[in-house]
């Protein structure tokens, strides 16, 4: 029990750890890649109709996630620069 109770005191030692001065801000790339709702397609819906309505669900899908790992590229980018 003493063991991790005195590692847990060492850690905040000077130039042990860096210390992170700032958040990462991740809300941009959470919102983008909120999930995609599935078309309601019914037993009378035509199945042209439903192919169609299920197809633009997956373009959107992955547009979203096309677009959700370009925000978390940019945001590592732009974390890493220290800016």
């Amino acid at each position: 029990m003493a063991l991790p109770l005195c590692a847990c005191a060492d850690i905040n030692k000077p130039g042990a750890t860096t210390p992170l001065d700032r958040a990462i801000p991740t809300q941009t790339c959470e919102a983008i890649l909120t999930p995609v709702k599935l078309p309601i397609i019914t037993k009378a819906t035509d199945a042209r109709i439903a192919f169609v309505k299920d197809d633009a669900a997956l373009l959107t899908a992955n547009g979203r996630i096309t677009a959700g790992r370009n925000c978390i590229a940019n945001v590592r980018t732009h974390y890493a620069t220290g800016k």
